[in-house]
């Protein structure tokens, strides 16, 4: 159906509702082949059908969903391995790296676009099952007061050198001077939000979405960061580990930083004029 001369809204959605349910029930005789566990090898074939899937298929919302399962197979393969805590750090590269070239990928334009939310998707649920503590497997995953600090760090300094990357293009393309007062506060600002997401797990994750998709002309992408911004928030603030006195004293940093940033990101964040209007 997908592979007909002629498409129709109809026959893509209904081709969609029928792969889809063909893959769940791939997946669950996979499961019942492989000893009723996700196993290595199941989330390798997984992974490897849903790539090709997200690959040959031309319809947008079954390349959002292929992309957004092949996103959770590589969490789940990165936690066989050992690797989990690793994972926010490798998905916040990928997504940077696609959207900077998203201009490069000519006919596939869409699918790199498709991919792209998929991957921010599960970054983002997966972050907000640590903070609303939904799980207990990832009870010490972002923990930055315990052993995995450093990897807490390195994520940070990850988040930090994209957005800052993304200032200098951004200043370069104004011919604005890098050492004006608009560029140091705007760096100072990224060393507070760096700061503020040690207890608001999550938080420089969305501020790098909506970056992103400010710049790159990606509403549902800024609408990510938006909407989850306001949930690892509200989850640190309903969090039982910590003083009122210090949720207040984050909470209102975070506020007065959120409406210097209102009052000076129309200006120096212009959306792209060089990005494709999205589909």
């Amino acid at each position: 159906l997908y592979f007909l001369p002629r498409q129709q809204i109809f026959i893509e959605q209904f081709a969609f509702a029928a792969c889809l349910s063909g893959l769940i029930s791939v997946a669950w005789g996979f499961y019942d082949l492989i000893d009723n566990d996700f196993s290595l090898n199941w989330y390798l074939c997984m992974a490897g059908i849903l790539l090709l899937l997200w690959g040959l298929i031309a319809h947008g919302l079954a390349q959002f969903v292929f992309a957004f399962g092949l996103s959770w197979c590589v969490i789940g393969l990165m936690a066989k391995f050992e690797w989990l805590n690793v994972s926010p750090s490798l998905f916040a590269l990928i997504i940077s790296l696609v959207l900077f070239n998203i201009n490069r990928f000519g006919r596939h334009y869409r699918r790199a676009r498709m991919l792209i939310y998929g991957f921010a998707l599960a970054l983002l649920t997966l972050q907000l099952m640590h903070a609303f503590s939904m799980d207990s497997i990832f009870e010490a995953l972002f923990s930055p007061w315990q052993q995995s600090l450093w990897l807490t760090l390195i994520h940070l300094s990850i988040i930090f050198v994209i957005c800052g990357l993304l200032l200098v293009s951004v200043f370069r393309e104004h011919k604005q001077s890098l050492s004006s007062m608009a560029a140091i506060g705007c760096f100072l600002g990224l060393m507070v939000i760096s700061g503020l997401s040690l207890p608001m797990q999550g938080l420089s994750t969305a501020i790098l979405l909506i970056l992103l998709g400010h710049y790159w002309n990606e509403p549902w992408l800024k609408g990510m960061g938006i909407v989850s911004a306001l949930l690892f928030v509200s989850g640190y603030y309903y969090s039982l580990e910590t003083t009122l006195l210090l949720k207040s004293a984050y909470l209102m940093g975070l506020g007065a930083l959120l409406l210097v940033a209102r009052m000076l990101v129309w200006r120096l964040f212009p959306a792209n004029e060089n990005a494709k209007e999205t589909v």
